[in-house]
């Protein structure tokens, strides 16, 4: 153990007074429940340890590192003497209260509901991290809380959090083709599953590992919480089909998602487009040294091989971005040109063409992102059957409503055309801006006259909103819970850091979207069919609003 002088900046009288003290207290407590209440968890603190220790923290001017070391000494957290010495504070004042008028107790009630609502809140959405959180506290407030104070109270509305959740009830979603995806922080994945119209986040957990019986122990506890799933969206990852096995569900549930594969493709693309300008680069080289020099023998042995490679490495590049941009075009779901709608048969047949001519390319990287195609062949197209028979029912009810083919069969194609051209250009193809500008335009002076298109036009877009192609949200929602794991040092164990989680989870599933967003003004429980009434998270942990 290190001595106090190791810590110590100046010299004090603390370490000697300290040592005194400590010798001449008794070996056991004389009240020991007392001693239980305060320290529960360390039970080799008596009463007069904990006393000791709460002194300490209270002292406004100490020598710094005594902290340190008491907590060295006694083999507990530095957070440990931090909480100790605010339980013991609110025992000593405890008694004192009841000698306040009610008027009086009410508004020092409401004065520390709001103080821990602000800390919880400097949390989420502040990001914050405790000692920013001190300084807020005492600007906003003129009142400080100590590291311990905090660091208690985010861990115990964390625990609150996973018991709230643990209750929802997720029946009123109905069926759900659900995201999911894992990030990892300090080495520990958390495994996430998301409602891809809603943004809910159905099921959050840190895990020790994201092994195929992990996933499976995940997905039937969802079920158990009334999740209703008829499909998942993931990535590549080899443990998922086999989760499914292992939790009784069937292998037709999975779709790959597009744009991982997509990106490993254009990985490829642009592989063999730097192989083509070195080839490019090594014939221009030859000739300069040619031009230079004439050298029969450089031209026969490395001029005349150049070319053929320089020809073969372009041929390779032209033919395979080829195949790629229609592997693009067998991989969307609705037709940007025309608004057509895709159908799994003729998607089906396309993708098998492709896959077969990219399988003619003789190089090594693309004969590997054939080799996963196939390998997930099956899996790349199952969004376009989720989406036929999500449309079957919507295409009766319009039926009732448009019964000539023509207008709606017009009306199917500008609805989707416009819900297409939008994802463009939320995905960065701002030369679809005006276009999609102009046809949403279109769409709404028919749909402002008339409700029961505007209705109609609202079914179909959430209905291609639900096709699952993707799961490009959930890697956003990583994104930001990594934005909020990011500015935390670490975690002292994985029950601390799925408070943490926990917290994330409820906080965004009750939080109100900004009004400039898609789902601007609208809570992701609320749009999941979930009423958590008009609470806010931190009214749903016990931290209500001050009247």
């Amino acid at each position: 153990m290190l001595v106090y002088n190791e810590y110590a900046e100046t010299d004090s009288l603390w370490p000697e007074v300290i040592e005194q003290s400590w010798q001449i207290m008794p070996a056991k407590s004389t009240h020991p429940k007392i001693a239980r209440e305060l320290a529960s968890k360390m039970p080799h603190l008596g009463l007069a340890d904990i006393l000791l220790l709460a002194g300490v923290v209270n002292v406004p001017e100490r020598p710094y590192g005594v902290i340190t070391w008491l907590a060295d000494f006694y083999r507990i957290s530095r957070v440990s003497v931090y909480a100790l010495g605010e339980r013991v504070v609110q025992r000593l004042i405890k008694p004192v209260e009841r000698c306040i008028l009610p008027e009086e107790k009410e508004k020092e009630a409401v004065s520390r509901n709001r103080l821990d609502r602000t800390i919880l809140t400097t949390l989420f959405p502040g990001n914050a991290s405790i000692r920013p959180t001190q300084e807020i506290l005492q600007e906003a407030f003129g009142s400080r809380r100590s590291i311990g104070y905090i660091s208690t109270l985010r861990l115990e509305a964390g625990r609150k959090a996973g018991e709230v959740l643990s209750q929802v009830n997720y029946a009123p979603m109905g069926p759900v083709i659900a995201l999911r995806d894992e990030t990892f922080f300090q080495g520990k994945p958390m495994l996430l599953l998301v409602d891809p119209v809603s943004t809910t986040i159905m099921a959050a957990h840190v895990c020790a590992d994201r092994q195929a019986d992990t996933w499976g122990t995940i997905l039937l506890m969802a079920e158990d919480q009334g999740v209703s799933l008829s499909g998942l969206t993931e990535d590549m990852a080899k443990m998922y089909t086999k989760s499914l096995k292992l939790a009784g569900m069937s292998e037709k549930l999975q779709q790959k998602d597009v744009w991982h594969i997509e990106r490993d493709g254009s990985t490829v693309r642009r592989a063999l487009e730097r192989a083509a300008y070195r080839a490019m680069n090594a014939v221009i080289d030859l000739e300069k040294e040619l031009n230079k020099e004439w050298d029969d023998q450089l031209f026969e042995q490395k001029y005349i091989p150049a070319i053929g490679k320089e020809a073969e490495t372009i041929e390779r590049h032209d033919q395979f971005e080829t195949w790629l941009g229609h592997f693009h075009d067998a991989l969307v779901l609705v037709d940007i040109r025309n608004g057509d709608i895709r159908d799994f048969e003729t998607s089906d047949w396309f993708l098998e063409e492709i896959i077969t001519g990219m399988e003619r390319i003789e190089h090594k990287r693309v004969k590997k992102f054939t080799k996963t195609l196939r390998n997930h062949q099956p899996q790349l197209l199952t969004f376009l059957t989720w989406t036929e028979k999500a449309l079957a029912d919507y295409v009766t009810r319009l039926t009732a409503f448009l019964p000539d083919a023509d207008t709606r069969r017009q009306f199917v194609r500008a609805v989707a055309r416009s819900w297409q051209l939008d994802q463009a250009v939320i995905n960065g193809h701002r030369q679809w801006k005006a276009e999609a500008k102009n046809v949403t335009a279109s769409i709404k002076s028919i749909t402002d006259v008339n409700d029961d298109l505007a209705d109609f036009a609202l079914s179909l877009r959430q209905i291609l909103d639900a096709s699952g192609r993707t799961s490009s949200l959930v890697e956003a929602i990583n994104s930001l819970l990594k934005s909020f794991f990011r500015n935390r040092k670490g975690f002292k164990n994985q029950e601390t850091m799925q408070a943490f989680l926990n917290l994330f989870v409820l906080w965004h599933n009750v939080r109100v979207y900004d009004l400039r967003c898609k789902r601007g003004g609208k809570r992701p429980f609320r749009l999941a069919g979930i009423d958590p009434g008009n609470a806010d998270w931190l009214t749903l942990l016990g931290y209500p609003p001050a009247n």
